[in-house]
């Protein structure tokens, strides 16, 4: 377990930051890429599932959205190292020294956290996603 804090609202501002480096709007893209429109217009080939269908929907559609991430993150690299090392309150050199793989569960570790579960739950009712 890398992260050592919690989530606090002055992480809101740099993780806005982030997210709006990476570009939410070309991930609304993903959804409506040509590729993904003919598959659904044009339905199922004879002979293959709804499910085999959808598999590749879903394949095609986590393809563009780890281009979009591919292009994007490194518009906000700093950003990332600074606020992925506050939450593990290191220095942004000593974060860089971690292991590759802790890079991934720093991330998984922070949207996990109950913290941001419940930020997420008020947003969505804020946006009447949810009742």
């Amino acid at each position: 377990m890398y992260v050592k804090r919690k989530l606090g609202v002055g992480d809101l501002m740099p993780a806005v930051r982030i997210v709006g480096k990476i570009g939410v709007s070309d991930f609304k893209k993903c959804f409506s890429a040509d590729t993904v429109k003919n598959m659904i217009k044009n339905g199922t080939p004879d002979g293959e599932t709804s499910d085999v269908m959808i598999e590749k929907i879903g394949f095609e559609t986590v393809l563009n959205a780890l281009d979009v991430l591919l292009v994007n993150i490194p518009k906000c690299e700093q950003d990332m190292y600074e606020f992925m090392a506050s939450m593990c309150q290191v220095s942004v050199d000593e974060f860089k020294e971690f292991p590759p793989s802790a890079f991934v569960d720093v991330l998984q570790e922070i949207f996990t956290a109950e913290e941001a579960k419940d930020f997420f739950s008020h947003v969505s009712r804020l946006l009447n996603l949810t009742k």
